[in-house]
């Protein structure tokens, strides 16, 4: 009777897809001392090679330096990654909240779009709350815990 069993290198790419979910940028050397902590030492340097070359083909990943990398344009898109709603809904925010902090030449706005900054202010504003709720109910979580 033969066993289904996932290839080393597949599952290399969905450790891969989890050590990455919180949209940070890592080093191969990290994501490799998270396999040997999680006793997944059978995952080789070639699996893993093989995994963030294919993710990084696909836009998944995105080499920020050397043997760095972050969530590329197209983490999203992958079916495979586990859903890691507060991380992705505090790195949206996060992101946002810093594009809105870019300071606006007022002068060369129409008055229509002059009419658009208090709405962009308090974008910012809601950013913030959400981001400061965000944080109580992780550090709730971690007492109750």
């Amino acid at each position: 009777m033969m066993e289904e069993t996932i290839s080393k290198t597949a599952l290399a790419r969905k450790l891969l897809l989890d050590f990455w979910s919180d949209f940070s940028q890592h080093s191969i050397a990290e994501f490799t001392n998270y396999l040997q902590e999680n006793d997944l030492v059978e995952i080789k340097q070639t699996h893993i090679n093989s995994a963030i070359r294919t993710a990084s083909q696909l836009g998944v990943l995105k080499r920020v330096g050397r043997g760095k990398y972050e969530a590329g344009s197209n983490f999203h898109n992958d079916l495979d990654i586990p859903v890691k709603k507060t991380v992705g809904i505090r790195f949206v925010l996060q992101q946002t909240k810093r594009v809105l902090s870019i300071p606006i030449n007022i002068m060369g706005l129409s008055p229509k779009e002059r009419e658009m900054i208090p709405r962009l202010q308090g974008l910012y504003t809601e950013c913030e709350k959400m981001l400061e709720e965000l944080e109580k109910a992780e550090v709730e979580n971690e007492i109750s815990e």
